[in-house]
C-alpha cells in the first residue's frame, strides 16, 4: 500500500511481508505528511480482493490563504516586500513554495512579491481562527522611489483599505478606480 502526495511517495506498507496464512488481513498505514492518493499493488503477481477500505481523515489544522496583488503606475519605482500584520499567535505563515516565513522582531511577517507584484501565503493554525482574528489581518506594500525613499504605502485589510501617503517634495495622483482620482497637483 502506498500513500502519495502529488505523485511523491510519503509512506509505504509492504502487504506481502505482513500477510499471514489467513485469507483476511487488516493493515493500517498512516502518515504525518499530507497525501492525496492511496495505491494498492500486488508485487507477487497474485490476485486479491479488497473487501473493505476505510480511511479516517483527521484534521490537524486550518489553512487560510492570503492572496497579495500589488502594482505600480510609476515605472521608476519598485515594490517593497509585503508586510503581514496582526497575525494571531501560535500560527505558521508559509509561502507558496511551502517554506515557513520567520516572524520579524515586531511580530509582522515579510513576504517577497514576484515580478508581477503577486504572492500567496498560507496561515496555518491548529485551531479555527475567529472572524475577528481573520478580519484584523492586514497586508501593506510600499512603492519605493529610485532614491530609496518610500513614495507611498498601501494597507489592505477586510474592505477598509487605506493609504498612508506623504507627498514630500513631489506631487502624485492616487487612482482609486477607473472613475475617481485624487490629484495632489491642485494642493491640499
Amino acid at each position: 500500500m502506498i500513500l502519495r502526495n502529488g505523485g511523491v511517495i510519503v509512506a509505504t506498507l509492504y502487504l506481502d511481508d505482513l500477510a499471514g496464512s489467513n485469507n483476511e488481513e487488516t493493515f493500517t498505514l498512516s502518515s504525518n505528511d499530507p497525501f492525496d492518493s492511496v495505491e494498492i499493488v500486488s508485487d507477487s503477481g497474485g490476485n486479491f480482493d479488497i473487501l473493505n477500505f476505510e480511511a479516517d481523515i483527521v484534521t490537524t489544522g486550518y489553512e487560510y490563504l492570503v492572496n497579495i496583488n500589488a502594482g505600480l503606475t510609476d515605472t521608476t519605482e519598485t515594490l517593497s516586500a509585503a508586510t503581514l500584520s496582526n497575525i494571531p499567535v501560535d500560527v505558521i505563515v508559509r509561502d507558496s513554495n511551502g517554506v515557513d516565513i520567520a516572524q520579524n522582531a515586531d511580530g509582522t511577517y515579510s513576504v517577497d512579491l514576484d515580478a508581477n507584484g503577486d504572492a500567496t501565503v498560507s496561515i496555518i493554525s491548529s485551531s479555527e481562527l475567529t472572524s475577528t482574528q481573520t478580519e484584523a489581518i492586514t497586508t501593506s506594500v510600499s512603492s519605493i522611489e529610485p532614491t530609496g525613499d518610500t513614495a507611498a504605502t498601501v494597507i489592505g485589510g477586510s474592505g477598509d483599505d487605506s493609504i498612508v501617503f506623504d507627498i514630500g517634495d513631489s506631487y502624485d495622483t492616487i487612482i482609486l478606480n477607473a472613475d475617481i482620482n485624487l490629484d495632489f497637483n491642485t494642493g491640499l
